[in-house]
């Protein structure tokens, strides 16, 4: 199941426990600015959402401060693509009492008294997180990124919430994305955070695992790349040394080297595969890894001046 979908789901479960007679106004803002829209035929308040768990949320939130509960009913205007929208009606008296708080007091401004605590901060936020949030976050793909987005239609709106974020040292960034405000994040540290903030706490432990994992399986692969590495390393050395050493064989021959050097000849040519490392232990350590590599460099050398030669 898509990630996302199951911190939604989580988020839905702690506010089903959370929201209470103080924070629930915040709730319902956050979602009135986001799905929210007012049939001024019906004088009514309709929540557009394809979130079933927002009926629910949204009754438990009326409830706790002492309104009517909304209806239901599935919008059939609003059908796109096989995707049902459900249609949330808030009865007019509850509405007028909700619209005297969302738009007449701030004169369609956003209303930062209703997100004046950090409790009315975190309902508000965990509303907005239900209603807006989307992005690409995969467990058990290597190859996926991190990606988490709030895609508002409000600019007021985006700038106040990347303010509300920011208080949780939460730093997102912007974009405009066909006529509409982004927020997006593609940190793993931070998409974690913002989890932790409204209360997706398993999904929160699984992608901090899911990063675990990986950084685990990046550091076998990158060892695994600079073992590679050396071991070309070594091999591209000792064909050069064998080169040269069998050049010198079948030109002077190996007896006419200084005897420092026919001892380094032959421990190649018994060892083709060896390091520097192992040639040294070879040699009981009698002469450094960098003395081993000098003698090589001056085989080399001399097998470069007998080609000039031959």
């Amino acid at each position: 199941m898509n990630f996302l979908i199951n911190a939604k789901k989580e988020v839905s479960k702690n506010l089903k426990k959370s929201l209470n007679s103080n924070n629930s106004l915040s709730f319902l803002y956050a979602l009135f600015k986001t799905i929210g829209e007012i049939n001024l035929v019906a004088s009514e308040i309709n929540f557009i959402t394809n979130n079933e768990e927002i009926f629910a949320l949204t009754n438990i939130a009326l409830k706790k401060l002492n309104f009517l509960e909304a209806e239901f009913e599935i919008d059939d205007d609003k059908i796109f693509n096989n995707a049902v929208k459900y249609k949330i009606i808030i009865n007019k008296k509850t509405s007028e009492c909700l619209l005297n708080e969302f738009v007449y007091k701030t004169d369609f401004k956003f209303n930062d008294e209703l997100t004046k605590t950090e409790v009315q901060k975190v309902e508000f936020l965990k509303g907005i997180f239900l209603t807006t949030i989307t992005g690409n976050i995969s467990l058990n793909k290597e190859t996926s990124g991190y990606l988490m987005e709030f895609v508002l239609n409000d600019e007021l709106l985006s700038s106040e919430l990347s303010c509300i974020l920011s208080e949780f040292d939460i730093f997102v960034k912007k974009v405009v994305r066909n006529k509409q405000f982004v927020i997006y994040i593609n940190k793993f540290d931070i998409i974690s955070d913002v989890l932790a903030l409204v209360g997706a706490n398993n999904s929160m432990l699984a992608i901090n695992n899911e990063n675990a994992i990986r950084s685990v399986r990046n550091n076998i692969n990158r060892q695994n790349n600079c073992l590679e590495a050396n071991i070309n390393k070594t091999i591209n050395a000792s064909l050069k040394q064998l080169d040269a050493i069998n050049f010198i064989d079948s030109t002077i021959g190996i007896n006419n080297l200084d005897s420092s050097l026919q001892e380094i000849c032959l421990l190649r040519l018994a060892n083709k595969e060896e390091s520097l490392d192992n040639l040294v232990k070879l040699l009981n350590g009698k002469i450094s890894k960098s003395g081993l590599n000098h003698r090589f460099n001056k085989i080399i050398k001399i097998s470069n001046e007998l080609k000039d030669k031959f």
